[in-house]
């Protein structure tokens, strides 16, 4: 036994009523002996030995001596009569787990604590401080119902991100001017019939000819001589070569570039130069004439493009599968864009006047939901795109492009039986249907293109009583024959169709953060709070559960040591009390060096 211990009296000593089994010393103090210099003592003195106390019945301190290797309690031991009885205090088994050496941290103990206590998040803090259960329900379903209408409401917003990325937005837009299109027009005929007859070309050769432009044969009556000249294919095809072998052995290219009718034959140049600013292309039709917009600057008719255009049948060469229209057909393009399919026919012998409303689209490449090429260039048109990628393979094999090709790749111009016996056999082959599918695919519309609206109206041009300023017969004929076309447009108002995002990066961020602050009045550092917390649970539990594998054999190992080392005592009738046990046991010092006698 230690200096500062000493032996208590009899009637100080434990009462019989605790048990061997808890192992506890129960020692009366002096009443000058406070309880908090008592636990000052045991602190200092031992770390392995827990303690307890309560005040006795005589101003004294009860204290309970347990070892914290083997205690599986702490307990507050009460004077009473007949002995001295135990319970467990939480205080007192916190005091345990921080002695021990192997329980866990008191902050890894306090984290749920922590939690409700500062978490921003509103309700948590009154759930847990509810001194009523009808409060604590109360708080309990308004805090399941804040969250469910939480998680509403930011799927909403997420499934409304996800799905509708982009809107549609139509704006209107006034200008001081604005450009008109380009006007295209394509007069039904192919070759200069004058031309074929001066260098002596047969009737069959002349169908021929028309039949190296592709286009169906619109009527019936035209499929007769069609399938005869299809009959007669060689033959015609010898006497090309024998013609151009008699006009110094020119290429069909050239052939077609001199048999064909040019600008001057179409458009009246006394008053304007028109024929040096068009620009001529070469279609199913014929050739065509692009007709370059201008600025208009001011609103309605007369502030556009006017143009007349003269037919000259006696020129023209009726051929198989040609439109036999007496007309014209007019195509507006957008500029340095390529022509679409827009076509308009207007006869011939009218004065014509065409009202335009521009409309603007500005689209996004959205797929699955739209798709359009946003790299394209000012000269992007999707039917050349799409007449290249059809007939790029076929130009290749056959080494020629066709008459009518806007774009043609290939120096040489594909003859009628070129056309028919190689042409057509490879673009026409097994897997015609997927080179379809792949062109679509490819040739996607612009993202951004200009779109015309346009109400055509007419009346008859000359009107019988012009016939007063007309000469001769011969002139009135051609007046007869005449177009006089006018574009414009009503308004410098223009259309925007737009796609816009529907829900920017920083807009998503903030409805989500609204909806959360809104009904649980939380923010990004809550969620990431929350998130900290349920870690370092999982990571307690995790740990717990190995400690407490480990607190379960160090604890049945020590329990084995500590039976063979217990010495079982006979208590007395009233107390028992072994010098040697306390010795071996308590270091519990009184108030003074000498233990004062107890009262008698």
């Amino acid at each position: 036994m230690s200096t500062g211990d000493q032996q208590l009296p009899a009637r100080d000593q434990p009462d019989a009523a605790h048990t061997d089994e808890e192992r506890c010393l129960i020692m009366r103090t002096p009443p000058a002996t406070s309880a908090r210099s008592l636990r000052g003592r045991f602190q200092k003195s031992d770390s392995r030995m827990a303690y307890a106390e309560t005040p006795a019945t005589n101003g004294s301190a009860l204290l309970v001596s347990i070892p914290s290797a083997t205690s599986t309690a702490i307990c507050r031991c009460r004077r009473r009569e007949n002995g001295a009885s135990c319970s467990r205090s939480p205080s007192d088994h916190r005091r345990r787990k921080r002695s021990a050496p192997d329980s866990d941290s008191s902050s890894d103990e306090d984290d749920d604590l922590r939690f409700y206590e500062y978490s921003t998040f509103h309700g948590v803090r009154d759930l847990f401080h509810s001194k009523s259960s009808l409060m604590s329900s109360l708080w309990l379903f308004t805090l399941i119902a804040a969250v469910l209408c939480s998680v509403y409401g930011c799927a909403a917003i997420i499934m409304e991100y996800v799905q509708r990325p982009v809107v549609v937005s139509y704006i209107q837009e006034s200008v001081n001017k604005l450009s008109l299109p380009d006007v295209v027009v394509c007069p039904f005929n192919r070759f200069n019939h004058s031309f074929l007859e001066e260098h002596n070309v047969s009737a069959g050769l002349a169908q021929y000819l028309e039949l190296s432009f592709p286009s169906p044969v619109p009527h019936s009556f035209q499929k007769h001589l069609y399938l005869e000249t299809i009959k007669n294919i060689d033959r015609f095809q010898y006497e090309l070569e024998q013609l151009l072998a008699r006009m110094g052995n020119i290429t069909y290219t050239e052939f077609i570039h001199r048999a064909s009718l040019h600008c001057s034959a179409f458009f009246d140049e006394t008053q304007f130069p028109i024929c040096d600013n068009l620009t001529e292309i070469m279609t199913s039709a014929g050739k065509c004439f692009r007709i370059p917009g201008a600025d208009q600057e001011g609103d309605g008719f007369g502030y556009g493009i006017r143009v007349v255009i003269r037919l000259p049948h006696r020129l023209f060469n009726p051929g198989v599968n040609q439109l036999l229209n007496d007309g014209i057909a007019v195509k507006l393009a957008e500029r340095n864009r390529g022509i679409d399919h827009d076509l308009t026919f207007i006869p011939s012998g009218v004065h014509a006047i065409m009202p335009l409303y521009a409309t603007r689209y500005d689209f996004m490449n959205d797929p699955p939901r739209y798709m359009c090429n946003h790299d394209a260039d000012q000269t992007y048109s999707r039917i050349w795109c799409f007449e290249i990628c059809l007939t790029k393979e076929a130009e290749d094999t056959c080494n020629c492009s066709l008459a009518a090709s806007a774009v043609p790749r290939k120096p040489l111009l594909c003859t009628t039986k070129q056309f028919f016996h190689c042409f057509l056999a490879v673009v026409f082959s097994a897997n015609h249907s997927k080179l379809v599918d792949s062109c679509k695919r490819q040739c996607r519309p612009p993202c951004s293109f200009w779109q015309y609206d346009k109400s055509v109206s007419y009346a008859r041009f000359p009107a019988p009583e012009a016939r007063f300023f007309v000469a001769n017969d011969s002139e009135w004929e051609q007046l007869t024959h005449t177009i006089i076309l006018e574009v414009f447009y009503t308004s410098l108002d223009y259309t925007v169709i737009k796609h816009m995002v529907s829900m920017t990066a920083n807009s998503f961020v903030a409805q989500i953060g609204g909806q959360v602050s809104l009904w649980i009045g939380g923010s990004i550092i809550s969620v990431f709070q929350l998130l900290i917390y349920i870690l370092r649970y999982c990571c307690v539990c995790t740990e717990r559960r190995i400690r407490k594998g480990k607190r379960i054999e160090y604890q049945s190992k020590d329990k084995a040591n500590n039976r063979s080392k217990i010495v079982k005592y006979q208590q007395p009738p009233d107390v028992v009390y072994d010098e040697a046990n306390c010795a071996r046991n308590s270091f519990i010092n009184t108030a003074g060096n000498d233990s004062r006698p107890a009262n008698k």
